[in-house]
């Protein structure tokens, strides 16, 4: 694949054909990459012959210091010593008081913006005339004596310190004005003097404030502030100004005294981050050089003008404060002999070991011996950049404020006479050559089963003419592959990309150099790369996703190890990692819009009179979205690994009282949320209850529907709740927008929503969702069941599908006074309940609870510090360690490693096919019930409880269920409505039909739905006839006849699966004498009978064996031996496996050629149902080929293929397959060559 691109600027790309000058050639032999930044941010990495991007990103537009346009992630480039540098500058990044924007509304930023946006006073008067500095126009000031000319009102959010700041210029020169910045809240002015030249100068003010205070000249400060930007002159003068800024500048992180670079009235200025990936072929740890020049800008802030940084932490560090040079190696500092200057300087900083030097212009300024050495940290193991001109990857977030140009990088440290020679230097250290190979890969490492890995290449032509042709040959070295050769001719200016096709499939897992041998008309070039390919992992297995961790490698290694099989990461090089480590990865991506700075259609007004972030009813806001999704989607296309996707965790958009609002739902649904609105700041409780249902009480005195009947298509309260939850400008509307930007780039990502129920009963997201999740504690396992079934629930009728997530996590208060880790039995059994139902995948947070005892106590700890304390002051004192703090349990890493093995390993593939076999018990989960029982956090009671308790499966409803003129509930034989005051008149309608046809309604005492001949109404006193009455329900396929036990049907390919999990627990030794949960499993025999609907031989998929079973009357009785917590999986099928059949096609095949392998499972005949199958591919040396998994068998076949890698072993390679029901197995050879 060749394509060409052109661009409008031109870019000296530096290769290895270098002048002759000595001193330069001692140098280049040890260059690791050079940065000219003229117009790039490229690396040219000398030893391998190749252009690598860098890092920069930048989330908004900017004007560099001559006021050019660079829109977002678009570098500003300015003046450099030699060429161009890069400009480099503090800016917002979410946290308003730490952040960068002009308050100042945009009529009064620009003189272009008079007369509107401006005012005028006393003797001046004004008018547009000439130039601007930054607009268009300048606004011309005549003052005949004393006078003045100030902007709008802008609005300031916080008592902080705020830098007005304007360019002025006089007309003739001489002119004396005065800047002053008004605080009109708090009746504050500060203001400057200036003497006007005739041209253009800035003039700043600041007004003084402390956040930190509150407070000024000993007056507490109100807030919000209004203030106004003036400029005044006392004498008859003519002026002229432009590029009008009120800006914020917190007393963290830059400090900033001095005004930043103009902003568009209302805007932001992003952050900017450039970062170099740090590798062996970036960095060496054991010795070597920083060098480049700076020139900052003038102002006192504080500055970083280079570092070396692993998330917080920065062991290379050069820094200003005011003008004081400031430099720290490894954790121990020194300040420079020099000072900041406002010229270029040329800086470097050398290291060898503990020690290290940095110069400035050449010369010694700071010597460092630090306790260890940059050999000493694990760099290459941990995400660690190198920041020129910046530390926003650190934990300082500071910036050069001024320009870095010729960043070099050495593999060794120089030595003094060197530095000097380099600092002396008037020319680059390379000289450019017309054509560059520049490598486009996003990512390093490729795992087999992507089949073939796209690697972009691209060629740069930066003569003043046309290049033809241009041939570039690409090989890898020690494989049987030929070579991909490319020819194009280049015109001046233009960049042409290729695809080269890697088959990583046909390459056995390992490290490769890629060569690229360019050669054009009166010259040429090497260049090389190394990439790995990783093993393969099978997309079979059930997705386990370790929310949130991501790490080093040796903490993907131990994931992956531990079972799982996703970890949050989309950083290329923990990509990398996690690819070498058989995961794919998951970004958590928050991305929620913006509103424009006093617009108010752009903002959800909360019922306290607040605004609540960005409001989906802007066309504005849903614009900015998806653009913003649109370029996240972009960013992680090519990131393979990258498989999942979270969406915007944990946000619950509040409902909007704002004015667009409130018209709609007054012609839309006839409501006036007007009476919502608090009155009372400090009881907005009462307006709205949680998840955004409104108080129905305020609806007046007859606020409750007459019988409990909600008429819903033409009751207001529900109507307009309904829509707002399904269809309204909720987050689902944000959301929805995200998922489908990413999955018109990537359909392959699965994407997540969560928690998903963390609203009424309603089901939303038709398309573009995959996996709906809620995370959940567990103190009575059983909630799992519970979530499980409402999660199946939202799913209804949509492509999602529910996902399984317990935590890792007993919060304080719950199972004890302190925060736990549950306890290893309760962990095994709420995973088999999550298991028992059908799922997408596994999902699970708190990992610092698992892998890390940090803070924690162990149980034998927790003993010791309490000693001998019992009841209440036991409680009191181990309240006080908090969830930081409590519990931790360090066999729940073995449980969760051998629940992957007995569990997501050998049953995964079936856990994701199989479904729920029809159900006889339904329970009403209403929306009309959600809004009009006045409840603030509904509880579903004990009556839900027990029905969980029972072990019977049912099916969770919603009102959307009713909306059909099918009997619905004709299906079932019991129908449950826990602590249920209302539903719609649908429901009502379905329900009063069922109980006419002789179905049963049970209710508890909370019930206040009227107009229901036959319902059963039940106090608490009921609960163990209630049980009784479920469990010897005749329509009911299977009879437990032991207690505590849970189980489900499930079905798939013809075959019928019976999972059981043991509920039997008594207190243990973790948490036990709180009193509160039952953690220790206790081992039991189960009997149980299925009826004749069930085929009739059942196996024990987890022991592989058949079960014997009794007939009478009409019912096959079965016995179960259940360990302690534990699940089991029966299949019942109409025959059992007997013999595996592996059949290869081809018995003889060459390297690099794919091998196809027919299983097939039979008894009497080919088994019917779904059967996980073992597949082990042995090379001749013995050892396991990557291609091995386990893989669902359907209907006695399943055909499957795997590539021999070209560089694999000769000989005969074994497949031997075991099936999963019985363990029979059979396999094959084939023969390598």
């Amino acid at each position: 694949m060749f394509k060409t691109l052109r661009f409008g600027w031109c870019v000296p790309i530096l290769a290895l054909a270098v002048a002759a000058a000595r001193a330069g050639e001692d140098l280049r032999r040890d260059l690791l990459f050079y940065m000219s930044f003229d117009g790039t941010t490229d690396l040219f990495m000398s030893a391998k012959g190749l252009m690598l991007p860098a890092a920069f990103s930048r989330n908004s537009r900017a004007l560099t210091p001559d006021f050019e346009v660079c829109e977002r992630h678009q570098p500003r480039f300015a003046g450099g010593k030699i060429g161009q540098g890069i400009f480099l500058e503090s800016g917002d990044y979410g946290n308003y008081m730490r952040g960068t924007m002009n308050h100042l509304p945009p009529g009064s930023a620009l003189s272009d913006g008079f007369p509107r946006g401006f005012a005028t006073g006393g003797a001046a008067r004004a008018a547009k005339a000439g130039a601007g500095r930054v607009g268009q126009r300048a606004l011309r000031v005549a003052c005949a004596g004393d006078g003045y000319v100030e902007t709008r009102m802008a609005d300031l959010p916080h008592a902080m310190r705020y830098i007005g700041s304007v360019y002025a210029r006089g007309e003739t020169g001489g002119e004396k004005i005065w800047v002053s910045l008004h605080d009109l809240t708090n009746g504050v002015v500060c203001e400057t003097e200036a003497e006007l030249g005739t041209g253009w100068r800035r003039i700043h003010v600041a007004l003084p404030y402390n956040e930190g205070k509150g407070s000024y000249g000993g007056k507490e400060l109100k807030k919000p502030i209004g203030a106004v930007l003036r400029v005044s002159a006392e004498a008859a003068s003519v002026f002229h100004l432009d590029g009008f800024m009120i800006e914020q500048a917190g007393i963290h992180y830059s400090d900033r005294t001095v005004p930043s670079t103009w902003i568009e009235g209302g805007g932001k200025r992003a952050t900017e981050s450039l970062l170099v990936r740090a590798t062996p072929d970036t960095l060496n740890p054991e010795a070597g050089t920083f060098a480049f020049w700076a020139k900052c800008e003038p102002g006192g802030l504080r500055r970083t003008l280079l570092a070396v940084g692993l998330g917080w932490d920065t062991p290379i560090h050069l820094a200003v404060e005011g003008a004081s040079l400031n430099y720290s190696y490894c954790g121990k500092g020194g300040r420079a002999n020099a000072v900041l200057t406002n010229d270029w300087m040329f800086l470097a900083v050398t290291w060898k070991g503990k020690q290290s030097v940095l110069f400035v212009d050449g010369r010694p300024a700071v010597e460092v011996t630090a306790g260890k050495g940059l050999a000493d940290i694990d760099v290459f193991n941990r995400s660690t950049f190198i920041m020129p001109g910046n530390a926003d990857a650190g934990g300082t977030r500071t910036h050069a404020e001024g320009v870095i140009d010729e960043f070099h990088a050495f593999g060794r440290s120089l030595e003094p006479d060197e530095i000097a020679r380099l600092a002396a230097m008037q020319g680059p250290l390379l000289e450019p050559s017309p054509v560059m190979a520049k490598a486009d890969l996003p990512v390093k490492t490729f795992a087999r089963d992507l089949g073939t890995a796209p690697l972009r290449f691209a060629f740069v032509n930066r003569a003043a003419r046309t290049i033809a042709p241009v041939t570039a040959a690409v090989s890898l070295d020690g494989v049987d592959l030929p070579a991909w050769t490319y020819a194009f001719p280049l015109a001046a200016g233009e960049t042409g990309e290729i695809t080269v096709p890697l088959p990583v499939e046909k390459l056995a897992p390992g490290g490769y150099r890629l060569r690229i041998d360019t050669s054009f008309p009166g010259g040429g070039m090497k260049s090389q790369m190394d990439v790995r390919v990783a093993e393969a992992r099978n997309p079979e297995r059930l997705p386990v996703l370790a929310w949130l961790p991501g790490g080093t490698p040796e903490r993907l290694r131990l994931l992956s190890e531990l079972g799982v099989t996703v970890t949050r990461d989309t950083s290329p090089g923990a990509v990398d990692w996690a690819t070498e480590a058989g995961l794919h990865t998951h970004p958590l991506i928050v991305l929620r819009g913006s509103a424009r700075r006093g617009v108010a259609e752009d903002a959800i007004l909360g019922h306290d009179g607040v605004p609540h972030g960005a409001n989906p009813l802007s066309g504005h806001v849903l614009a900015e979205v998806r653009r913003e999704a649109a370029e996240y989607a972009e960013n992680i296309r090519r990131l393979d690994t990258v498989r999942y996707a979270i969406l915007n965790s944990e946000w619950l958009l509040p409902l909007d009282f704002g004015e667009k609002s409130r018209r709609l739902a007054r012609r839309k649904f006839g409501l006036d949320l007007a009476k919502w609105i608090a009155a009372d700041p400090g009881e907005v409780w009462k307006s709205v209850h949680p998840f955004n249902r409104l108080n129905p009480t305020l609806l007046g005195a007859d606020w409750f529907p007459a019988d409990g009947v909600v008429r819903s298509s033409r009751d207001p309260f529900y109507r307009f709740h309904l829509w707002w939850h399904t269809q309204g400008p909720n987050e689902q509307v944000i959301n929805r927008i995200l998922a489908e930007e990413i999955k018109r780039v990537r359909p392959d990502i699965t994407t997540i929503v969560e928690p998903v129920l963390r609203r009424p009963p309603v089901r939303v997201y038709p398309e573009n969702i995959d996996v709906a999740q809620e995370w959940f504690y567990y103190e009575n396992p059983l909630a799992a069941v519970q979530v499980q079934e409402r999660l199946a629930a939202v799913s209804r009728g949509s492509q999602m599908k529910p996902s399984g997530m317990p935590q890792f996590l007993f919060k304080p208060g719950g199972a004890a006074p302190f925060a736990a880790t549950p306890p290893p039995d309760m962990l095994r059994q709420v995973v088999w309940l999550c298991a028992s139902r059908p799922l997408a995948m596994m999902s699970f947070w708190g990992w610092h609870r698992v892998l890390d005892k940090g803070k924690c106590f162990t149980i034998g700890e927790i003993k010791d510090r309490l000693g001998g304390l019992e009841g209440d002051a036991a409680w009191k004192a181990a309240k006080e360690w908090g969830e930081g703090g409590g519990l931790f349990i360090p066999e729940v890493r073995e449980t969760f490693a051998d629940l992957s093995e007995r569990l997501w390993k050998p049953f995964g593939p079936l856990l994701m096919k199989w479904r729920n076999l029809p159900r006889h018990v339904a329970v009403l989960d209403s929306l009309a019930n959600h809004i009009y029982n006045n409840n603030r956090w509904p509880q579903h009671g004990w009556l839900m409880d027990a029905l969980t308790s029972s072990g019977v499966p049912y099916d969770v409803l919603f009102d959307q269920d009713f909306l059909t003129e099918e009997p619905l509930l004709d299906r079932y034989s019991v129908l449950v409505l826990p602590r249920t005051h209302a539903m719609t008149d649908c429901a009502h309608n379905h329900v009063t039909a069922f109980l006419r046809r002789g179905g049963r309604v049970v209710a508890d005492a909370e019930c206040k739905v009227g107009r229901l001949p036959g319902l059963e109404l039940l106090g608490e006193e009921g609960k163990g006839e209630f049980i009784d009455m479920l469990r010897d329900l005749p329509p009911l396929p299977v009879r437990v006849k032991t207690d505590h036990i849970i189980w489900n049907v499930l079905g798939h390919a013809g075959a019928k699966y019976l999972v059981v999990v043991n509920d039997l627990r008594e207190p243990g030794e973790y948490l036990g004498r709180w009193g509160r949960v039952r953690e220790k499993g206790i081992a039991q025999t189960v009997e149980l009978a299925v009826n004749d609907s069930f085929p009739a031989h059942a196996l024990d998929m987890n022991a592989r064996t058949e079960l014997a079973m009794r007939e009478d009357g009409g019912w096959r009785h079965l016995t179960l031996a259940l360990g302690p917590a534990e699940g089991k999986i029966v299949l019942f099928a109409a025959d059992v496996p007997k013999r595996v059949d592996v059949s290869l096609p081809r018995r003889d095949v060459r390297r690099g050629e794919t091998v196809d392998v027919d299983i097939a499972v039979s008894g009497n005949g080919p088994v019917p149902g779904a059967i996980p199958c073992d597949v082990t591919i042995t090379r001749p040396s013995g050892a396991r080929c990557d291609s091995s998994g386990v893989h669902l068998l359907e209907g006695g076949r399943r055909t499957f293929s795997f590539v021999v890698p070209l560089n694999a072993e000769n000989g005969v390679w074994k497949v031997a397959v075991t099936e999963g029901a019985t363990g029979t197995a059979g396999q094959a050879t084939v023969t390598v060559r």
